[in-house]
């Protein structure tokens, strides 16, 4: 089942890298050694580091799209440990260990996971290694459980939580997670050492998400998402947002009805114990719920302790949702991933940019990949990244004014990309919490005069 998790991921890899995977290798790409990259992204520390060390390893070109291959065949790989380490969990606890690579590995949090550049994957090998190591309830395996999951905070800081399932699990043999405790506060008090405060909110991207009334629902949304494709509803009709959902929700359903009817030869129907179980559910179904719900990575460190416990019921209605959320994701998620209009935008604009332009645009859109495939060498200056990183409105105006002066004291030009562009809400949603729209954005500008180049490409002129 770790080939076929392996294929699967490497069948969907989409035309275009996500914004997450591009930030990535801009960052591993620019980092001079392991431990420079791993400051760009605190929350991660270890995954950029890995990134550096795959570039470094098979001497791969100096620009960001060089890397995308090996990248991408890095968390393919991880999703097939991941996989396979799972199903070896699930045999270990009385579960059918096929039900549960297949239905994990057909999932589309794990596929959106593996098949891009995405430290989830990396971290769901860790998660799914420590989680076997810990079943095997020996001296070693404890140990190596802990080593495991310090390897997933490093790659995700949401992590610290799989420690308390762990230390469950293990029992008596918790005190090999002081190992964990020590590999994983060395690092981080470096970093707290080198960055200060401001760290613990970089963790975060500086984006906050509000509770509401419709949180439930939201949250409902990103947990059906994590199994089958749907599109966010500024991506999409109602009608496909719905149709995608319900899909999801008819499988989580399914999924659930089977479980039920094993919840009455209990323990089988939680092979990890209700113990551990419960903690597991609680702790990240909180940061889940409490942290952008709609999103199934969100969800996606749930899959091992989802699918090994529906795979002890192991119910014909298991085996109909696993065909339905294969399906699903075939017939509506790969024609997305194949869609390159993000790119062909990109392209269209790069014979008009040159080596040396800073590019002021809101981020999280079209603009972030101008360059990309081109292979220039570019200042970038996306709005919705440093406004979450330095917090606010005032900081990001003085950082912007530098950025402009900086690039024409070294005779570069000042393009302004995707700024008065109606029809993508990509960036601008986000810089909506700070009070940044389309109708304030010239508030933020340094002065000079537009010149325009191209739709939605102007150069800022000093006068």
């Amino acid at each position: 089942m770790a080939m076929v998790a392996l294929g699967i991921c490497l069948f969907f890899a989409p035309a275009t890298v996500n914004g997450d995977g591009l930030g990535y290798l801009n960052a591993a790409s620019a980092a001079h050694s392991a431990w420079e990259g791993a400051l760009n992204y605190p929350g991660h520390l270890g995954y950029v580091p890995l990134l550096v060390s795959l570039r470094q390893l098979f001497r791969l070109g100096p620009y960001p799209r060089d890397l995308l291959g090996v990248a991408r065949t890095a968390s393919a790989v991880a999703l097939a440990i991941a996989t396979f380490a799972i199903a070896r969990t699930a045999r270990r606890r009385g579960a059918n260990p096929f039900l549960c690579a297949l239905g994990f590995a057909c999932s589309f949090g794990a596929i959106a996971a593996g098949a891009d550049v995405e430290s989830y994957a990396a971290a769901l090998a860790a998660i799914s290694l420590a989680l076997w190591f810990a079943v095997e309830d020996t001296a070693s395996s404890s140990f190596a459980a802990a080593l495991m999951t310090a390897l997933a905070v490093l790659f995700h800081i949401e992590n610290v939580l799989l420690m308390v399932p762990i230390v469950l699990i293990l029992s008596r043999r918790g005190r090999y997670l002081f190992a964990t405790i020590a590999l994983i506060a060395v690092p981080y008090a470096l970093m707290l050492s080198e960055n200060g405060a401001r760290w613990l909110g970089g963790a975060g991207h500086g984006l906050h998400y509000p509770i509401s009334w419709r949180t439930p629902g939201i949250a409902l949304y990103g947990i059906c998402k994590a199994l089958v494709y749907s599109p966010y509803p500024y991506e999409a009709s109602a009608f496909d947002v719905g149709k995608m959902f319900l899909l999801g929700l008819g499988a989580l359903a399914l999924l659930i009805h089977g479980w039920r009817g094993a919840w009455r030869s209990a323990p089988r129907a939680l092979p990890l114990g209700r113990g551990p179980s419960l903690a597991w559910l609680v702790l990240y179904g909180a940061v889940g719920f409490g942290f952008f719900p709609s999103d199934q990575e969100r969800w996606i460190f749930l899959l091992p302790l989802f699918w090994i416990s529906v795979a002890a019921s192991a119910t014909k209605s298991a085996s109909i949702a696993i065909a339905l959320i294969l399906s699903a994701n075939l017939l509506y998620y790969l024609p997305i991933a194949r869609r390159s209009e993000t790119l062909e935008k990109a392209h269209a604009v790069a014979p008009l940019v040159r080596d040396g332009d800073l590019l002021i645009s809101p981020g999280n859109g079209w603009d972030e990949y101008v360059g990309f495939d081109e292979r220039m060498e570019l200042d970038r200056f996306p709005l919705v990244y440093y406004a979450g990183k330095l917090g606010g409105k005032e900081a990001l105006i003085r950082a912007l004014a530098e950025a402009v002066t900086h690039a024409r004291d070294r005779g570069a030009r000042v393009l302004l990309i995707r700024l008065d562009d109606d029809r993508d809400p990509m960036g601008w949603k986000d810089l909506h919490g700070f009070g940044i729209d389309r109708t304030s954005i010239d508030q933020l500008l340094p002065s000079g005069r537009r010149v325009m180049l191209a739709p939605n490409v102007y150069a800022l002129t000093s006068f």
